[in-house]
């Protein structure tokens, strides 16, 4: 008897480690450093103010990157293409990349036509964009190791009082 309660134990052990400390995923992220609005002027060859169109994630079609096409509002430096579209890194923050939220309205620093978090692209106006959350939140994390740590603390209680 004594066995089958070690083992009991060592299993719901096991179990709250695995949801307490789940297996860490990949991680990645975006490194440049954050710089003055008179070096994102002079990096870039256009700068304007727009409202994204359409945006177009295709990272197997174009290596990765993801397509936004703009309505210009106002044209700060250099000539937009027709359409205004530019290129920034798919998968938003971690690869340098921006989430344009369609009907969002954005100030754009592009060189060539690509831009990325680096450029100094930002929001103007509203929508924001939504942020992605990849994997488990930390809140359902702090809430299935609180449950692992009840049920453990409710069999040992049981256990003591057989």
């Amino acid at each position: 008897m004594r066995r089958v309660r070690l083992a009991a134990a060592a299993a719901a052990l096991t179990l709250a480690g695995l949801v307490i400390f789940p297996a860490p995923a990949a991680c990645a992220a975006c490194s440049c450093s954050i710089g003055a609005e008179a070096e994102y002027v002079a990096a870039a060859d256009t700068i304007f103010i727009g409202v994204v169109t359409t945006t177009t994630d295709s990272p197997s079609a174009q290596g990765g990157m993801a397509s936004t096409e703009f309505r210009i509002l106002r044209m700060i430096k250099g000539v937009a293409g027709s359409p205004p579209r530019v290129i920034s890194p798919a998968g938003g923050g971690a690869s340098c990349g921006l989430d344009f939220a369609e009907g969002g309205t954005y100030r754009v620093y592009s060189k060539e036509g690509r831009t990325s978090l680096c450029s100094g692209t930002r929001v103007q106006g509203t929508p924001s964009p939504q942020p992605n959350i990849d994997g488990l939140p930390v809140v359902w994390l702090a809430v299935g190791g609180g449950l692992a740590v009840a049920a453990l603390i409710l069999y040992f209680l049981h256990i003591r009082r057989l």
